[in-house]
């Protein structure tokens, strides 16, 4: 709650729950999101040759563009995390639960508190996500990465803009909203809506073009982009809906008795005196069918990540048990991650490939990629020829010192005993992300988590106010 005296460094306290240590809260927290964004680099150092080089370039690359765009994807996330746990703090939501009320009636101006709540969240956004991101630079240094400054003055400005735009989205969508748990579920929206703005707009693959970032005119250049102009848009129509409302609400009091604190049945209807006649209206539970379809979700969505682990275990273990050399296979199929760069463009570097198991009386084809014995272990190939009981076989990749046709060989038609039928890059990824030790406990120990402390969890929930009784 702010107060007219020394009304900045109360609002400070606000922010942060233990209010005695607010500031040093912000520079750890900063810290460790920096950490996190540094341990999440060296786990995808270790995946740089599976699709994520392709899907995420910027993210793959060992240079300080890649870490500072892993720390702005970071900061927002966790930043919405944060936002979500502490929206009593952080927004204006003490307005609806009567607690400006009697200072704006006691003669406090409500317009300056609004303004100070407002430049205050602003600046914790800043700071926080300026820690974060030294941090991060710090960090970075030790890895020995060419230092490019040109880059890095719009990448921050990137991910500030990115963390104000949710600050007063989130801050004006509490003028209008009573109950926490909407509230929340407007923060991750606003969130969703923010990168699908950014995907939309171009936005997204601009900034992941570390030439394009190299300059920082680019970045405020809106015929490339209209991003920032609909930033610039959504923050005075914020402000503006910030200073004109939450001046008006304050000087009202809130008073949902009927809604929050009695026990009623279905069929009871409270009829409220007003102004202009009587107005009935229907108690809390007319929104019942509304909050019976979020609880779903929230149960839908404990039991999706539970399956999902336990999914990506069974499969892990599935393509250990499968593999060329024990000639196994699983409903007519062989899968193993493919580690060479013979087949490419066909299979890539770490690819999950498929090969049908078939017998010695399937016909084959020119064209077709085989898997078949050697003395050296399995082999895969392209057949250029089949002539009757023999095989030209080849690779599809040569590398610069090695003449091509030099791995070209003629096998025989009962050495094969698969044929190549698909690949799947993510699940390659998938595979190569679990190949650790420490890898696989985490998938394990997740979905275990989960089914252990199920009932706790939807019990946190429910206290929370996400779900419902």
């Amino acid at each position: 709650m702010i107060y007219n005296h020394n009304i900045i460094t109360k609002e400070q306290k606000q922010a942060f729950v233990e209010r005695k240590e607010s500031r040093n809260k912000i520079f750890f927290y900063g810290i460790i999101v920096a950490l996190l964004t540094f341990s999440l680099h060296f786990m995808l150092q270790t995946l740089t040759r599976s699709v994520l080089s392709t899907a995420l370039p910027q993210l793959m690359m060992p240079s300080y563009f890649s870490t500072l765009s892993l720390y702005i994807v970071m900061a927002f996330i966790l930043y919405t995390a944060y936002m979500i746990r502490y929206y009593d703090f952080l927004t204006y939501a003490e307005i609806s639960q009567n607690k400006w009320y009697t200072l704006a009636k006691n003669g406090y101006a409500p317009h300056r508190m609004i303004l100070v709540k407002l430049l205050m969240r602003l600046s914790e956004v800043v700071a926080y996500y300026t820690i974060g991101f030294l941090a991060t630079l710090f960090l970075t240094m030790f890895l020995k990465y060419p230092f490019v400054v040109s880059y890095m003055l719009p990448l921050y400005i990137c991910g500030l803009i990115d963390l104000i735009f949710l600050s007063l989205i989130t801050m004006s969508a509490s003028l209008f909203i009573s109950r926490q748990r909407n509230a929340r579920y407007v923060i991750i929206i606003g969130a969703v809506c923010i990168w699908m703005l950014r995907l939309q707009c171009g936005y997204y693959h601009l900034i992941s073009d570390r030439i394009w970032m190299s300059t920082p005119g680019n970045l405020f250049d809106l015929s490339q982009c209209s991003y920032l102009l609909y930033f610039i848009i959504m923050i005075i129509l914020c402000v503006l809906v910030v200073v004109f409302r939450a001046k008006r609400i304050a000087q009202y009091t809130n008073f949902p008795f009927y809604e929050r604190d009695m026990d009623m049945g279905e069929d009871v209807n409270i009829v409220v005196l007003q102004e202009d006649g009587y107005r009935e209206v229907e108690e809390q539970y007319v929104r019942r069918q509304r909050r019976k379809g979020m609880d779903t979700l929230v149960n839908l969505t404990m039991v999706l990540l539970i399956t999902a682990g336990v999914l990506i275990n069974v499969f892990v273990l599935f393509v250990s048990l499968s593999s060329p050399e024990r000639e196994t296979n699983f409903f007519g199929v062989i899968p193993f991650v493919f580690h060479t760069e013979s087949m490419e463009p066909q299979i890539m570097y770490n690819d999950l490939a498929f090969f049908d198991a078939i017998d010695k009386q399937e016909p084959l084809h020119a064209g077709q990629s085989v898997l078949y014995h050697e003395d050296d272990g399995p082999q895969v190939a392209s057949i250029k020829a089949v002539k009757g009981e023999k095989l030209s076989v080849d690779i599809l990749k040569y590398t610069d010192d090695v003449k091509k046709g030099a791995y070209e060989k003629v096998i025989a038609r009962d050495a094969v005993y698969g044929r190549y039928s698909g690949r799947s890059r993510w699940l390659g990824a998938i595979i190569l992300f679990a190949n650790t030790v420490l890898r696989r406990l985490i998938l394990l120990l997740i979905p275990a988590f989960m089914l252990y402390y199920y009932k706790p969890i939807l019990a946190y929930l429910k206290k929370k106010g996400f779900i419902t009784e």
